[in-house]
Parts: C-alpha cells; sequence; structure tokens
C-alpha cells in the first residue's frame, strides 16, 4: 500500500510539471453593500497548456 501511494504522488507531480500554468484574471470577491444590495464577484481563470505526448509503434527487425 505505501508503494502504491508514493507511486500516485510521483504521478501526480509528473502531471503538474508537465504541464504550463498562466493565470489569466484574478479572484475577486463580491461586494456586499449594507443596504443588502449584493454585486457578484468572479473566479480566477486559467491558461493551461499541456504538454505534447506522442505514442507510437516501431516494427522490430
Amino acid at each position: 500500500m505505501k508503494i502504491y501511494k508514493m507511486s500516485m504522488l510521483v504521478v501526480i507531480a509528473l502531471l503538474f510539471a508537465s504541464c504550463d500554468f498562466e493565470q489569466k484574471k484574478k479572484a475577486e470577491l463580491p461586494e456586499v453593500d449594507m443596504d443588502v444590495k449584493v454585486e457578484e464577484g468572479q473566479l480566477p481563470t486559467f491558461d493551461v497548456d499541456w504538454a505534447d505526448v506522442n505514442v507510437g509503434t516501431k516494427p522490430k527487425l
């Protein structure tokens, strides 16, 4: 079980290391006025470029 957990951590670390994160918008909390007027907030947006992986086979001669 310990080997399984360690291998999963390695796989997750490799996934995060193989992509590029760039934050496009910052998070914003909603604005609340004391007269019960609420303006919406916004969630952050990210542009994620995953690594290109080419998998193929070669005939063995």
